[in-house]
């Protein structure tokens, strides 16, 4: 009988135990189920949803209107940063000078994102429910197009017995896939941006003719990578061979062409790049700035210092003109001017000034031809080693490109099929009274019920009813 006491009490022991561990369990359970209820509804809340189209639009609209890395001239980054100290700090605190590979923009479009799952999963949970949702004659009761009117019964044999009959139909069932498609690309866009910001990177260099683009990351003159991504870099050296431009009367660009080079296995195979095209190579994408100009390759030499080699990339002032300022050696200042005709000839010769800092004497001025040196009275010689073109060449590595061409072709096809294509549910409901009948006839529509009033009161018509 001990024996029989113990071996009760251990099991009542054990039961007790399963009983706590399992009504812990539960208890976990409900605050889990709680606490997933409460981020869902503060993810689905109307501020929220607000608040994120609110930040998406001024992230864009910053995007659009300031100067971007990556796309815009290095001049026009410089110039927004010394615009004055308040907006420097916004542009350097705020990374507004690369808004889409910002911290910030990622913040924006993984929180988005998160909403616009939820909304994806409650709608598609909702659309499984749906699709195959009977249509009854209770709910049609509730629709927005009904009538109700007797008309003659068919005659039937005196063996047979009239009995009620109701007949349902839907149309356009397909409509009901509309808002999920919409709301599934809109996910994907957002998703594609996260992505972009995490592991996209832009980058920029100037090319001279004749120049060649190493396959390193040094190689390029900016490069801003996004919260989690690389530097960019080739895989293959790129030279730039020829530039070929042609100018509108005003000196507004008409056309850029270049001619590149690239090694590959089976020797060098030749590239055309041209505005608005982007070149596909292994590594990213390039893009072909409408920037470009003469380049003057100069050399500073004065005995007893190593000599001075750099180059001066001169910009358009309109009219075919092309003119620059830089510092040459010690306190002189070089002005450089050229003119482009509208064939995109390259300059014979370039004017140049050089003034003494220190006293603003001008030090030489007159034209100054490729191969051709003159001496300062400091005892400096300038000489012109070439004029060839310059351009902007901007790269591009975005992992999400085809994630954000798939979430647009989605949310077009949502919205093509919301608006053209409307499920439409019928109810025609017939009850015998005596040699009469009862019919009743409704219509409802998913979307824009006024539309198919002449629909429905074909249906009556057809059905016996007053027009």
């Amino acid at each position: 009988m001990l024996e029989n006491s113990d071996t009760h009490s251990g099991v009542a022991a054990g039961a007790s135990g399963l009983d706590i561990v399992a009504t812990r369990w539960h208890t976990a359970h409900l605050r889990a189920v709680k606490c997933l209820r409460a981020v869902k509804s503060i993810l689905c809340s109307r501020t929220l949803v607000v608040s994120e189209i609110v930040a998406i639009a001024v992230l864009g609209a910053l995007g659009a209107s300031l100067p971007q890395a990556g796309r815009a001239p290095i001049e026009e980054l410089i110039r927004v940063h010394q615009s004055g100290p308040l907006l420097s700090a916004l542009v350097d605190t705020f990374a507004l000078d690369h808004v889409f590979s910002s911290a910030w923009f990622l913040a924006v479009t993984l929180l988005t994102a998160a909403s616009l799952a939820v909304t994806v999963f409650d709608q598609l949970r909702r659309l499984r429910v749906t699709w195959s949702w009977p249509v009854t004659l209770e709910q049609m009761r509730d629709a927005p197009l009904q009538a109700e009117f007797e008309r003659a019964a068919n005659p039937v044999p005196a063996t047979e017995e009239r009995s009620p009959s109701v007949e349902t139909r839907t149309r356009g069932r397909i409509g009901l896939m509309g808002s999920p498609f919409f709301h599934t690309g809109l996910l994907l866009i957002m998703l594609a941006g996260a992505l972009r910001a995490s592991f996209g990177v832009d980058a920029l260099v100037h090319l001279i003719e004749g120049e060649t683009l190493s396959p390193t990351a040094a190689a390029w003159a900016r490069q801003w990578p996004g919260v989690l991504a690389g530097p960019m870099r080739l895989e293959a050296p790129l030279t730039l061979e020829t530039v070929d431009a042609t100018q509108y009367e005003s000196g507004a660009l008409r056309d850029l062409r270049l001619q590149l080079s690239i090694p590959g296995e089976e020797g060098v195979e030749k590239k055309e790049m041209v505005i608005n095209q982007d070149l596909r190579l292994a590594g990213g994408r390039l893009f072909l700035g409408s920037d470009f100009g003469p380049a003057a390759l100069i050399e500073w030499q004065k005995d007893g210092a190593e000599p001075l080699q750099h180059a001066v990339l001169l910009t358009g002032r309109g009219r075919g003109v092309y003119a620059k300022a830089a510092y040459g050696r010690g306190f002189t200042k070089v002005f450089w001017r050229a003119e482009v005709d509208r064939d995109g000839t390259r300059p014979e010769y370039l004017e140049v000034r050089v003034i003494d800092n220190a006293n603003g004497a001008l030090l030489f001025g007159g034209p100054l031809r490729a191969g051709e040196a003159v001496t300062l009275a400091d005892g400096q010689v300038l000489k012109l080693h070439g004029t060839p073109f310059w351009v902007r060449i901007s790269g591009s590595r975005d992992p999400a490109l085809w994630l954000v061409f798939l979430g647009f072709a989605v949310a077009l096809a949502g919205a093509a099929i919301m608006f053209t294509v409307v499920k439409v549910d019928i109810c025609v409901a017939v009850t015998p009274a005596g040699n009469r009948e009862r019919v009743f006839v409704a219509l409802n529509a998913q979307r824009f019920a006024p539309m198919y009033q002449e629909r429905f009161q074909k249906l009556v018509h057809e059905h016996g009813g007053p027009t």
